[in-house]
């Protein structure tokens, strides 16, 4: 009766292990940075996460953020701007226009790229509309939550806190 108890602990104890290490593999040769995000509802994992603040008369910010899915079957890379009043605290509700012209409180030059990596394939899709929520935390994080219609008649969520 023992041995059963021990076959039985022994076999749930396998199964959780490898249902563990199969939902988050190692990607080999691609560096993961600590974070997450989930886009279109699914957490993927961070590769990069930049928020460059530049601007002539206006605060204008280029977010540029990658992740990973955690099978490391897809690549997925975010890329906007969002342009402010110079001085302007970087929070709010703002719509997103497609246009590369830097609008004051817009988001602007909207694109995604979904690359699969096996078998390999590239999609590339710009923004028709939407918008973007940017809420700092007193942690000094800051909540990212986009809402996108794009171009292939396709919607794109991306929600995450990050330390940019």
């Amino acid at each position: 009766m023992n041995n059963n108890l021990l076959l039985i602990f022994l076999s749930l104890s396998l199964f959780h292990y490898s249902c563990d290490k199969e939902s988050i593999m190692e990607c080999e040769g691609i560096e993961i940075i600590e974070g997450s995000a989930e886009m279109n509802g699914g957490k993927q994992r961070l590769r990069f996460a930049q928020a460059i603040q530049g601007g002539f008369g206006i605060d204008t910010y280029e977010f540029y953020i990658g992740t990973i899915s955690n099978d490391c079957s897809q690549e997925s890379v975010c890329r906007f701007f969002l342009s402010l009043p110079t001085d302007a605290p970087l929070e709010g509700v703002f719509p997103l226009l497609p246009t590369t012209i830097f609008t004051p409180n817009m988001v602007t030059s909207f694109s995604f790229q979904l690359n699969t990596l096996d078998p390999p394939n590239v999609a590339i899709h710009a923004a028709v509309d939407g918008e973007l929520s940017v809420m700092p935390r007193a942690n000094g994080e800051t909540a990212i939550d986009l809402k996108v219609n794009l171009d292939n008649a396709e919607a794109f969520t991306l929600k995450m806190v990050y330390d940019f």
